[in-house]
């Protein structure tokens, strides 16, 4: 049987858990958890080069993780759904946040990675939580214009009209953005389209005034 890692305390062996999590290293993530690793660590910045050092010397093809990161939202960043399953299973905390009040889903949101928000809707992840600025995970997909995602995020959301900082929707982003087929969804699913942001621009107005006129009529027609 492999002796890899070789003898670490529990903390560095959690902090390349993180490490390998980001890099979809499957079968590192499986060992460094059967050795103990703590699925819920975050990176603390002063022991990535400490634990840089230690895969350099052992050749080890993992990527850094971000500081302030746990495994599980390093997974999400990076679509590593099997790494993201194993990591749940073990008992991550699936909303756990981490520096700019950021979870696993808002990532998995902001990057499109469909598979993993599955695997987190399927352990009863919550859709609600807000980052620094206010957004929801569902802000995030629709500022991206991830349609997939978006479906999966509004099939699984009872409020289509959640505000963020700017007191802006979902559909004021994709009417700002012109992401019809996204807006298309949020309206059709029953999202507010009178909804004022802090300006006192409705969905429609933004359209406009990014130049989507025939978006900006859809919208006008509701």
């Amino acid at each position: 049987m492999s002796s890899y890692p070789p003898p670490f305390h529990k903390e560095d062996i959690s902090t390349l858990l993180h490490f390998a999590a980001q890099s979809g290293s499957t079968e590192l993530v499986r060992l460094l958890i059967s050795r103990g690793a703590d699925v819920g660590a975050t990176v603390i910045c002063g022991e990535r080069a400490r634990v840089q050092r230690f895969i350099q010397r052992n050749d080890a093809q993992v990527a850094p993780g971000r500081c302030g990161a746990t495994p599980l939202r390093s997974a999400a960043t990076r679509g590593h759904a099997e790494v993201a399953r194993l990591l749940i299973k073990a008992g991550a905390d699936i909303e756990a946040m981490s520096d700019g009040d950021v979870t696993p889903l808002h990532e998995a949101a902001f990057e499109g990675h469909t598979a993993v928000a599955r695997l987190l809707f399927a352990a009863g992840v919550n859709v609600s939580p807000v980052d620094v600025a206010g957004a929801t995970a569902l802000h995030l997909a629709v500022l991206k214009g991830h349609e997939e995602m978006a479906r999966l995020l509004i099939d699984n959301s009872g409020d289509l009209s959640p505000v963020d900082q700017a007191l802006r929707t979902p559909l004021h982003e994709a009417a700002r953005l012109g992401h019809d087929v996204v807006a298309r969804m949020l309206v059709e699913g029953g999202a507010n389209v009178l909804a004022v942001d802090r300006a006192g621009r409705t969905p429609r107005d933004l359209a406009l005034m990014n130049g989507h006129k025939t978006l900006a009529q859809r919208l006008g027609g509701h």
